[in-house]
């Protein structure tokens, strides 16, 4: 079976991010953001994703280059034959990153809609099927329920590299919550059937990861990458290093109703 290695912080001690530079592709997404904690975010998940790449292959995180797709999703240039995949998300104050030898799709999502945008939200992102799981839960319950059902299907959506060309109703997440489908039109060309993990996060986070194939999952740790917060941790003052103000998340919701350039530029990698 193969192993995926899952790196998870929340901010980027300053002397490793010293001397690491975002690439073209990388400056025009931050410069589209319109929020400084949003730019802080994006600095640290990107810092981030450099160093945790280095701790998985062994090269040097200055020395890393990527490609990308003509719909964004990057990949990273190596000199050896199999390539490396991964996925990078960020929400919040949490990052993650799934790096392995097979693709990979990884989501991560702060529990940031209220009772109100999540009942506007559910029918753009879940099919008849799936908002009756909703019925006679409370509003908590529904809202983390719903994430649940986003992250899994915007794994897949990051998993296949088509974004938000992929529309979430277009994919079902069965009852187990561990796999998926997707619809008839879209099978020719991405196939049947999906493995979904649930990734444990923070409170008021959900994550999970896509595969084709059941993974194992393997929590890394990477020097510079400050531990992210959890209710069980007990050592967390480094994380003062960053600590932005409450910022909506207005990518989640503007991208679910535009699929134009300036979304699809929003949307975490």
């Amino acid at each position: 079976m193969l192993t995926v290695r899952l790196y998870r912080w929340h901010a980027v001690r300053p002397e490793y991010a010293a001397g690491l530079q975002f690439d073209q592709h990388e400056q025009r997404r931050r410069s589209r953001l319109r929020f400084s904690t949003l730019t802080e975010r994006f600095d640290q998940a990107h810092y981030g994703l450099r160093i945790g790449l280095a701790d998985a292959t062994g090269r040097d995180a200055a020395d890393l280059r990527f490609a990308y797709s003509s719909l964004g999703k990057p990949s990273l240039l190596s000199e050896t034959p199999e390539p490396l995949h991964f996925s990078l998300s960020h929400a919040g104050q949490q990052i993650m990153l799934a790096v392995a030898a097979c693709p990979v799709g990884l989501d991560l999502e702060a529990h940031q809609a209220t009772p109100e945008v999540m009942r506007q939200l559910a029918p753009y992102v879940m099919q008849t099927a799936e908002q009756t799981r909703l019925q006679g839960l409370a509003d908590t319950d529904k809202i983390k329920q719903f994430y649940r059902h986003w992250v899994a299907k915007e794994a897949l959506m990051k998993h296949t590299g088509l974004g938000l060309q992929l529309p979430p109703q277009a994919i079902f997440i069965r009852e187990d919550y561990r796999s998926a489908e997707v619809a008839p039109a879209w099978e020719y060309q991405l196939g049947t059937d999906w493995c979904i993990q649930e990734i444990p996060a923070a409170d008021g986070y959900s994550a999970a990861l896509c595969t084709a194939q059941p993974v194992r999952v393997q929590c890394c740790e990477a020097a510079g990458l400050l531990k992210a917060c959890r209710d069980d941790d007990t050592e967390c003052a480094d994380n003062a290093l960053w600590q932005p103000e409450n910022t909506p998340n207005a990518d989640f919701s503007m991208a679910i109703r535009r699929s134009s350039a300036e979304s699809l530029a929003l949307r975490k990698v």
